[in-house]
């Protein structure tokens, strides 16, 4: 097992010695290694009531400048917000006025300098907490 630490084109040779020392080349050759695609991973904030400011943190892993599609779903509509040019990680997404009932976010896509991956990220919840019913109130 070769980790190969850097992208590139790395040439190798095995080589076998026996125990009296006799050498035999068994294999040469040429293998590119390319670049890890990019990840992101989304974490909501900590609950919060409905429409309040709302912070989501994407981390970012690869090489910058980043480029990134999320997912929101709120058990009725799904929409989809692509992020571009972040430079760095983790990013932080504020959304003012905040959602006003509990909704699930996830990223759908994430691009770097060498890549995209497509495999969608796990989802994460934002809790929202109900505003109390408004009452009329008597002044006697």
């Amino acid at each position: 097992t070769i980790r190969w630490k850097e992208a590139g084109v790395y040439f190798f040779r095995i080589n076998v010695t026996d125990i009296t020392g006799c050498t035999n080349n068994l294999k040469i050759g040429k293998v590119k290694v390319l670049h890890a695609l990019p990840t992101a991973t989304i974490e909501a904030s900590p609950a919060v009531c409905a429409g309040e400011t709302i912070s989501l943190t994407v981390t970012l892993t690869g090489t910058p400048p980043w480029e990134f599609t999320y997912n929101s779903w709120d058990g009725t509509t799904t929409q989809t917000v692509t992020v571009s040019n972040v430079l760095t990680s983790p990013h932080v997404i504020t959304l003012t006025p905040g959602p006003v009932i509990t909704t699930e976010y996830w990223i759908t896509s994430v691009k770097d300098k060498y890549g995209t991956n497509t495999t969608p990220g796990e989802m994460t919840k934002q809790e929202i907490n109900p505003l109390p019913a408004p009452k009329t109130i008597y002044h006697k």
